[in-house]
């Protein structure tokens, strides 16, 4: 018969918080630094087994239900705090998921108790009355210096989009060092708290922590379980908040006592940097930080995760049939806050993939699917099979789970809408197009321009022509005098071009089917306007055949709408559902040119439209449908992504797909 044994690196502490089953405990692999947390009767378990050295004696010994004692020696010899007398073989780890792995890595690197021992001076200065003073001191000095500072902060916001490359590595160096600070801010405080309750703080374990490709310094203090106070865990929890934030507040005094410069500017971008990811995420209780550990301390309540999705879990099995307790509802309520935060912060990781590589967004989705939607849902439905859910009940979940994910392949019909114009007068409008004086005809049907001076370039220019004329026919010079001539010829020539241009220019004429509109044309009869005024001075409008126009914005460009293609729209009037007609879209959309980020299609009614289109004036708002290829659901969200993460998409080139 196999004799197990509880080895000598393994530390039971009585941390005296009273439940139903007596005083709390935490075991402790001080090999493995792993720790965890038992009542009494599983101590007892332990001390039973370990006096018998037998399995089933130490079980009869505690008075356990030999079921119950199967389950608790299964844990206990997986952490390592039983082993079987003879063998160092240990049963290995569970394993995490391989896309927890592809997210998240963690490498121990060194064990900084040598370094906590040297500085623990530093940490009893910190956790005394006169540190905590200081503390607030130099953080209500920094809001203050940051209020009072506004012109200077702004500045240095400004410079971000303008960083170079010394400004970037600058600010990696500071960051590295507050991160830093941040590590060693929870390992003194590890140190100085054990030391207060007499326990021996052993091996602290650091390392680099890798998430979603970014390195991160971590500090391993899991031995807080061992002390009684809650206080002193939850300061634990604190410290790297405190150390770094007392180190942001430094920094900004010095920023905000000193002239502006390329430091002070990467100082003060490092102090808002550090402050936001400290807010969302190391005091974030979403997610397993600093805050986490802060409310689980303060609270009294341990594995605030674990229970919260074992209450998820007990619920789905619940609702399949099975047989589960009553999920406690803050748990269920802190899952969904968890998970609806993890939604959030790995959408922010899609997003920065995206902006890397969109290829390297396809495996980055994936990751992210089996992560918050496939493995869930896997472990949830298996957890229900076991605890006796009707087959039936799982057969139809696991059923509607692949049907929606089905339906999201199914291409379904898809369309755009477009916002647009009823169009049924041609308009152009009358500017000044030289300084010129404004005269209303006498029927004020139209409007005459005049400018006296160029009149006189325009007699002096007949003038200087006629005395040319004379003087060729006159001179019977040399060559060279015939060339000179000539060239003056031309000259006159080009000026006459010019000045015919700029005549055109004031000259206004309408034909006889368009109607005056003379705007600002009469607040300037009888007197003198300059040349490229932005406001018309009158405009011209004739009937025209009722056409839309319509706007299509790059944001909705299309994957599979081709540039080359004509299209047919479906339009109706705004403001009135039954007068709708078809519209052909005229030129190709490849030739069409962006304005306002937006490009503007032009539509004829087929068939001259309906007679309802005579009821509506210029510039009635219409509605359009742009029919476009079927689309999946995955399509179209992949469609909404694109908006979302891309300002502007390409577009212009004839062979492109818009």
């Amino acid at each position: 018969m196999a004799t197990y044994f509880v080895p000598p690196f393994v530390t039971v502490t009585n941390i005296g918080r009273r439940t139903s089953d007596g005083d709390d405990y935490v075991v402790a692999n001080e090999a493995t630094g792993q720790y965890f947390l038992a009542n009494q009767s599983t101590v007892a378990l332990m001390d039973s087994i370990n006096r018998a050295g037998s399995i089933v004696a130490g079980v009869h010994a505690a008075r356990m239900n030999p079921e119950v004692g199967k389950v608790i020696v299964e844990k206990l010899v997986r952490f390592g705090v039983l082993v079987q007398r003879g063998t160092t073989h240990q049963e290995k780890a569970v394993k995490a998921p391989i896309e927890s792995k592809m997210i998240s890595l963690r490498f121990d690197l060194i064990d900084g108790a040598a370094l906590t021992r040297q500085l623990e001076w530093v940490g009893r200065i910190a956790y005394s009355k006169f540190g905590l003073f200081c503390w607030l001191l130099a953080v209500v000095a920094m809001m203050y210096f940051l209020l009072t500072n506004g012109d200077k902060a702004a500045f240095a916001l400004q410079q971000v989009p303008q960083s170079g490359l010394a400004d970037i590595l600058r600010f990696v160096v500071l960051v590295v060092l507050l991160k830093i600070i941040h590590e060693m801010g929870h390992a003194l405080a590890y140190r100085v708290m054990c030391l207060r309750e007499g326990h021996d703080p052993g091996p602290i374990r650091m390392g680099i922590a890798i998430f979603a490709m970014t390195p991160f310094p971590f500090t391993d203090v899991t031995g807080a379980w061992r002390l009684r106070s809650k206080w002193r865990r939850a300061a634990i929890g604190a410290g790297g908040i405190y150390f770094e934030l007392g180190a942001t507040a430094l920094l900004t005094i010095f920023w905000a006592q000193t002239n502006a410069g390329a430091l002070q500017v990467t100082i003060f971008q490092v102090a808002i940097f550090t402050a936001l990811t400290t807010v969302l995420f190391n005091f974030n209780p979403a997610v397993k930080l600093d805050g986490y550990y802060v409310m689980s301390d303060l609270s009294g309540q341990h594995n605030i995760a674990g229970r919260g999705s074992a209450a998820a879990r007990d619920w789905l099995t619940r609702r399949l049939g099975g047989k589960a307790e009553a999920p406690e509802k803050p748990y269920l309520g802190y899952w969904l806050m968890s998970y609806s935060y993890r939604w959030i912060l790995f959408g922010g990781i899609f997003w920065i993939f995206y902006q890397m590589d969109e290829r390297l967004a396809v495996p980055v989705g994936i990751v992210i699917f089996m992560t918050l939607i496939g493995r869930p849902v896997y472990m949830s439905l298996r957890a229900a099979w076991r605890n006796g859910a009707k087959s039936m009940n799982i057969i139809i979940a696991g059923g509607l789970a692949a049907a929606v994910f089905g339906l999201c392949l199914v291409p379904l019909p898809d369309r755009l809408l477009l916002d647009g114009r009823l169009v049924v007068h041609d308009t152009r409008f009358v500017y000044a197009g030289e300084t010129a004086r404004v005269n209303l005809q006498d029927d004020a049907a139209g409007i005459e321009l005049t400018n006296p001076e160029l009149s006189f370039l325009s007699q002096d220019l007949n003038l200087r022509r006629a005395i040319l004329d004379n003087a060729a026919r006159s001179v019977t010079g040399s060559a060279q005098e015939q060339a000179r001539l000539q060239n003056d010829a031309a000259s006159l020539e080009l000026i006459s071009d010019e000045l015919s241009q700029r005549l055109a220019r004031l000259q206004v004429s309408a034909a006889p089917t368009e109607v005056w509109d003379l705007r600002e044309a009469a607040r300037y009869d009888g007197s003198w306007v300059r040349a490229q005024s932005s406001t018309p001075l009158a405009v011209l409008s004739q009937p025209a055949a009722p056409r839309v126009l319509v706007w299509l914005d790059q944001a909705l460009v299309e994957t599979d709408l081709l540039t080359r293609q004509d299209k047919s729209i479906r339009v109706r009037v705004a403001s009135d559902p039954s007068c709708a007609f078809t519209a052909d879209v005229t030129g190709q959309l490849a030739d069409l040119i962006a304005l306002e980020n937006a490009f503007g299609l032009t539509a004829f009614p087929r068939d001259a439209g309906p007679a309802c289109l005579a009821n509506y004036p210029q510039g009635a708002s219409v509605v359009a449908r742009l029919e476009t290829a079927p689309k999946s659901m995955f399509q179209r969200m992949q469609r909404s992504i694109n908006r979302l993460l891309q300002n502007r998409l390409p577009t212009g080139n004839a062979e492109q797909r818009i």
